[in-house]
Protein backbone atom coordinates (compact mmCIF):
# COMPACT_ATOMS: atom_id res chain seq x y z
CA UNK A 1 0.00 0.00 0.00
CA UNK A 2 3.03 2.27 -0.28
CA UNK A 3 4.00 2.63 3.38
CA UNK A 4 7.19 0.68 2.69
CA UNK A 5 9.11 0.60 -0.59
CA UNK A 6 11.73 -1.80 -1.98
CA UNK A 7 14.32 0.69 -0.73
CA UNK A 8 12.99 0.68 2.84
CA UNK A 9 15.54 -0.21 5.50
CA UNK A 10 15.20 -2.88 8.17
CA UNK A 11 15.04 -0.34 11.01
CA UNK A 12 11.80 1.09 9.56
CA UNK A 13 9.95 -2.02 10.79
CA UNK A 14 9.72 -2.99 14.47
CA UNK A 15 7.87 -5.66 16.45
CA UNK A 16 6.29 -5.19 19.86
CA UNK A 17 9.03 -7.35 21.40
CA UNK A 18 11.74 -5.13 19.91
CA UNK A 19 9.92 -2.04 21.19
CA UNK A 20 9.82 -3.50 24.71
CA UNK A 21 13.55 -4.27 24.53
CA UNK A 22 14.20 -0.67 23.53
CA UNK A 23 11.84 0.88 26.12
CA UNK A 24 11.37 -1.60 29.01
CA UNK A 25 7.94 -1.51 30.67
CA UNK A 26 6.91 1.30 28.32
CA UNK A 27 8.62 3.88 30.55
CA UNK A 28 9.21 6.65 28.01
CA UNK A 29 10.40 9.09 30.71
CA UNK A 30 13.62 7.09 31.14
CA UNK A 31 14.12 6.33 27.44
CA UNK A 32 17.40 7.51 25.96
CA UNK A 33 17.47 10.04 23.09
CA UNK A 34 18.95 7.28 20.90
CA UNK A 35 16.02 4.97 21.61
CA UNK A 36 13.53 7.72 20.81
CA UNK A 37 15.42 8.50 17.59
CA UNK A 38 15.12 4.86 16.53
CA UNK A 39 11.36 4.88 17.19
CA UNK A 40 10.93 8.11 15.22
CA UNK A 41 12.27 6.36 12.10
CA UNK A 42 9.97 3.33 12.35
CA UNK A 43 7.18 3.32 9.78
CA UNK A 44 5.49 0.01 10.64
CA UNK A 45 5.02 -1.55 14.09
CA UNK A 46 3.62 -5.07 14.19
CA UNK A 47 2.43 -7.54 16.82
CA UNK A 48 1.93 -4.79 19.35
CA UNK A 49 -0.18 -4.86 22.52
CA UNK A 50 -2.47 -2.02 23.71
CA UNK A 51 0.34 -0.92 26.05
CA UNK A 52 2.81 -0.90 23.16
CA UNK A 53 0.53 1.39 21.17
CA UNK A 54 0.37 3.81 24.07
CA UNK A 55 4.18 3.68 24.39
CA UNK A 56 4.56 4.56 20.69
CA UNK A 57 2.25 7.56 21.12
CA UNK A 58 4.10 8.78 24.24
CA UNK A 59 7.48 8.40 22.51
CA UNK A 60 6.33 10.56 19.61
CA UNK A 61 4.96 13.16 22.04
CA UNK A 62 8.26 13.23 23.92
CA UNK A 63 9.94 13.99 20.59
CA UNK A 64 7.72 17.07 20.34
CA UNK A 65 5.23 15.76 17.77
CA UNK A 66 1.48 16.29 17.84
CA UNK A 67 0.11 12.76 17.61
CA UNK A 68 -3.18 11.61 16.11
CA UNK A 69 -4.29 8.03 16.70
CA UNK A 70 -7.04 6.18 14.87
CA UNK A 71 -8.72 3.02 16.07
CA UNK A 72 -11.96 1.12 16.47
CA UNK A 73 -11.30 -1.59 19.05
CA UNK A 74 -11.03 -1.76 22.83
CA UNK A 75 -7.30 -2.47 22.44
CA UNK A 76 -6.87 0.98 20.82
CA UNK A 77 -8.49 2.87 23.71
CA UNK A 78 -5.34 3.53 25.84
CA UNK A 79 -3.44 4.99 22.87
CA UNK A 80 -6.47 6.99 21.71
CA UNK A 81 -6.78 8.53 25.15
CA UNK A 82 -3.04 9.34 25.31
CA UNK A 83 -2.88 10.87 21.82
CA UNK A 84 -3.33 14.59 21.26
CA UNK A 85 -6.15 13.75 18.85
CA UNK A 86 -7.96 10.44 19.27
CA UNK A 87 -10.06 9.43 16.26
CA UNK A 88 -12.64 6.63 16.56
CA UNK A 89 -13.37 5.05 13.20
CA UNK A 90 -17.11 5.50 12.75
CA UNK A 91 -19.82 2.91 13.32
CA UNK A 92 -17.28 0.06 13.62
CA UNK A 93 -15.81 1.60 16.78
CA UNK A 94 -16.66 0.12 20.16
CA UNK A 95 -18.38 2.24 22.79
CA UNK A 96 -15.18 2.37 24.87
CA UNK A 97 -13.26 3.72 21.89
CA UNK A 98 -15.93 6.33 21.18
CA UNK A 99 -15.90 7.44 24.82
CA UNK A 100 -12.15 8.17 24.92
CA UNK A 101 -11.86 9.59 21.38
CA UNK A 102 -11.85 13.32 20.61
CA UNK A 103 -13.41 12.78 17.19
CA UNK A 104 -15.79 10.09 15.92
CA UNK A 105 -15.30 9.77 12.18
CA UNK A 106 -18.44 8.86 10.24
CA UNK A 107 -16.64 8.47 6.92
CA UNK A 108 -13.29 6.91 6.02
CA UNK A 109 -9.67 8.00 6.14
CA UNK A 110 -9.98 10.59 3.33
CA UNK A 111 -11.91 12.80 5.79
CA UNK A 112 -8.77 13.03 7.96
CA UNK A 113 -6.69 14.17 4.98
CA UNK A 114 -9.38 16.72 4.06
CA UNK A 115 -9.37 18.10 7.62
CA UNK A 116 -5.56 18.44 7.56
CA UNK A 117 -5.76 20.25 4.21
CA UNK A 118 -8.33 22.71 5.61
CA UNK A 119 -6.30 23.27 8.79
CA UNK A 120 -3.08 23.96 6.90
CA UNK A 121 -4.87 26.28 4.49
CA UNK A 122 -6.42 28.25 7.37
CA UNK A 123 -3.01 28.61 9.05
CA UNK A 124 -1.41 29.82 5.81
CA UNK A 125 -4.24 32.31 5.16
CA UNK A 126 -3.99 33.59 8.74
CA UNK A 127 -0.25 34.14 8.36
CA UNK A 128 -0.62 35.84 4.98
CA UNK A 129 -3.37 38.13 6.27
CA UNK A 130 -1.46 38.94 9.49
CA UNK A 131 1.66 39.69 7.45
CA UNK A 132 -0.25 42.00 5.13
CA UNK A 133 -2.11 43.67 8.00
CA UNK A 134 1.12 44.32 9.93
CA UNK A 135 2.80 45.70 6.79
CA UNK A 136 0.04 48.16 5.92
CA UNK A 137 -0.95 49.23 9.43
CA UNK A 138 2.60 49.60 10.73
CA UNK A 139 3.36 52.01 7.92
CA UNK A 140 0.35 54.11 8.97
CA UNK A 141 1.34 53.96 12.65
CA UNK A 142 4.94 54.79 11.74
CA UNK A 143 3.80 57.84 9.77
CA UNK A 144 1.83 59.17 12.75
CA UNK A 145 4.72 58.48 15.18
CA UNK A 146 7.07 60.36 12.86
CA UNK A 147 4.62 63.28 12.71
CA UNK A 148 4.44 63.39 16.53
CA UNK A 149 8.24 63.32 16.91
CA UNK A 150 8.85 65.99 14.23
CA UNK A 151 5.90 68.12 15.36
CA UNK A 152 3.78 67.96 12.20
CA UNK A 153 0.04 68.05 12.15
CA UNK A 154 -1.82 64.73 11.63
CA UNK A 155 -0.66 63.54 8.18
CA UNK A 156 -3.91 61.65 7.48
CA UNK A 157 -7.49 62.44 8.42
CA UNK A 158 -9.87 59.77 9.72
CA UNK A 159 -11.66 59.71 6.33
CA UNK A 160 -8.34 59.11 4.55
CA UNK A 161 -7.54 56.24 6.92
CA UNK A 162 -10.97 54.70 6.31
CA UNK A 163 -10.49 54.90 2.53
CA UNK A 164 -6.98 53.40 2.75
CA UNK A 165 -8.20 50.55 4.96
CA UNK A 166 -11.25 49.89 2.80
CA UNK A 167 -9.28 49.80 -0.45
CA UNK A 168 -6.30 47.94 1.00
CA UNK A 169 -7.51 45.64 3.77
CA UNK A 170 -11.05 45.07 2.47
CA UNK A 171 -10.12 43.68 -0.95
CA UNK A 172 -7.17 41.86 0.57
CA UNK A 173 -9.48 40.05 3.00
CA UNK A 174 -11.82 38.99 0.20
CA UNK A 175 -8.91 37.79 -1.96
CA UNK A 176 -7.35 35.69 0.80
CA UNK A 177 -10.68 34.24 1.94
CA UNK A 178 -11.67 33.06 -1.56
CA UNK A 179 -8.25 31.89 -2.77
CA UNK A 180 -7.85 28.13 -3.28
CA UNK A 181 -5.35 26.19 -1.21
CA UNK A 182 -1.85 25.71 -2.62
CA UNK A 183 -1.19 22.54 -4.62
CA UNK A 184 1.71 21.50 -2.38
CA UNK A 185 -0.11 22.05 0.92
CA UNK A 186 -0.23 18.30 1.65
CA UNK A 187 3.40 17.62 0.75
CA UNK A 188 4.76 20.16 3.24
CA UNK A 189 6.27 18.75 6.41
CA UNK A 190 4.27 19.18 9.64
CA UNK A 191 5.21 22.28 11.61
CA UNK A 192 6.40 21.96 15.21
CA UNK A 193 3.75 22.77 17.82
CA UNK A 194 6.06 25.42 19.32
CA UNK A 195 6.19 27.43 16.07
CA UNK A 196 4.50 30.83 16.46
CA UNK A 197 1.88 32.16 14.03
CA UNK A 198 4.02 35.26 13.47
CA UNK A 199 7.34 34.01 12.12
CA UNK A 200 10.71 35.82 12.32
CA UNK A 201 10.49 36.53 8.56
CA UNK A 202 7.15 38.30 9.07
Amino acid sequence: IGILTPNSKAHEIMSGAELNALIPNGDVSTASPDALAVISNVRVFYRVSPTDKKTIVMAQQKLGHIVAMTGDGVNDAPALKQADIGVAMGDRATEVTKDVADIILKSGYPAIAAAIRVGRTILLRTRLYTHALLSTNMSEVGLFLLAIVVGWEAPLTSVMLLVINFLGDGWLSIALATEKSEKDVMTQKPRPSSEAVITPYM
